[in-house]
């Protein structure tokens, strides 16, 4: 059908793939705008926190693939509904440069000290049970 429809009004494929790419970021636009920084700051806190205790309680060396993917799952399930699980400081900095999901400065610093609040706090309490590997 798309094809089809595509064909009579002279659309290339391409041209329906921007547009789903764009209907996608509109909504990355609407849930970062209806969110309060109090809330954003929690769930980027949180899913930090869980990716970083997921990855620190590694025990093998055999199940660290498995162990860091399912932390990321975890991690974006909890959290990236709300605030686009931006677990990497690089990653928020260049959506604030490409401005492609509207993160303002405000948005950034709170976004980066969710990062660095979560990744500290999952990473004590991951040596204080388990001390390194």
């Amino acid at each position: 059908n798309t094809v089809a429809q595509a064909q009579e009004e002279h659309l290339t494929p391409s041209m329906l793939e921007e547009s789903t790419l764009t209907a996608v970021v509109i909504d990355k636009k609407r849930v970062l705008t209806k969110a309060h920084f109090s809330q954003i700051l929690f769930f980027e806190i949180g899913g930090m926190f869980l990716f970083t205790y997921g990855v620190s309680c590694c025990h093998s060396l055999a199940l660290l693939d498995l162990q860091i993917s399912l932390s990321v799952i975890i991690s974006v399930c909890f959290s990236g509904f709300l605030c686009g699980a931006n677990f990497n400081p690089c990653i928020s900095l260049m959506c604030l440069i490409r401005r492609d999901n509207k993160i303002t400065w405000k948005m950034f610093l709170v976004l980066l000290s969710g990062q660095i609040i979560g990744t500290f706090m999952g990473g004590s309490l991951g040596y204080a049970l388990n001390g390194i590997k």
